[in-house]
């Protein structure tokens, strides 16, 4: 079974959040999420110190939407009207039907429940719309409440990896979840 595309880049209206495209206009918004220690301390990579640097996101982005590579959406808050994170579907193998999900939210929006919002739509479009068999989550073990927000989703732990992934020179480990699409219920 292929999953059907997910392409074009959908719009996805929820109560509070419109998932959209990512857009050059989103440029000063995006760099303050990824320079915020805050937000990066669990990343895979350091944050930004240049706004060239989220310059480079968007046109990675835009490429990704091109090539159809993988699925970055920017996370609006609609009654701000003011871009707040991204919610992700990458490493996306056609052939298993599945990808991997990452998110990002700015700390001004934490623990308003935006972020389960913003994926209960966009892992509801993954499954519903393009037929995605399954969605990982890779996230480092001490991030309690991005583990929380995965529990809440429906997905499940399924593994542990020592030394997985080394940044800015310091190695951490990896836990790995998983979301069958048969088991979500949201």
């Amino acid at each position: 079974m292929h999953i059907a595309s997910l392409f074009p880049p959908p719009v996805i209206r929820t109560e509070r959040v419109l998932l959209r495209q990512i857009e050059f206009k989103d440029l000063n918004a995006l760099y303050e999420i990824f320079s915020d220690e805050r937000v990066m301390e669990y990343w895979s990579s350091v944050p930004y110190t240049s706004i060239e640097q989220a310059d480079q996101l968007i046109s990675h982005i835009q490429t990704g939407y091109e090539e159809e590579s993988f699925l970055q959406l920017g996370i609006e808050h609609i009654e701000s009207k003011r871009l707040v994170g991204t919610a992700t579907l990458h490493a996306i193998q056609q052939q298993c039907s599945r990808a991997e999900l990452g998110y990002a939210l700015h700390p001004a929006f934490w623990g308003q429940g935006l972020m389960h919002e913003a994926l209960t739509a966009l892992i509801r479009y993954a499954f519903d719309q393009a037929n995605l068999l399954r969605i990982e989550a890779d996230i480092e073990p001490n991030n309690t409440a991005s583990a929380k927000a995965l529990v809440r989703l429906g997905f499940e732990k399924e593994g542990y990896f020592p030394s997985r992934w080394v940044v800015n020179g310091v190695v951490s480990d990896s836990e790995m979840y998983g979301l069958v699409n048969a088991n979500f219920k949201l």
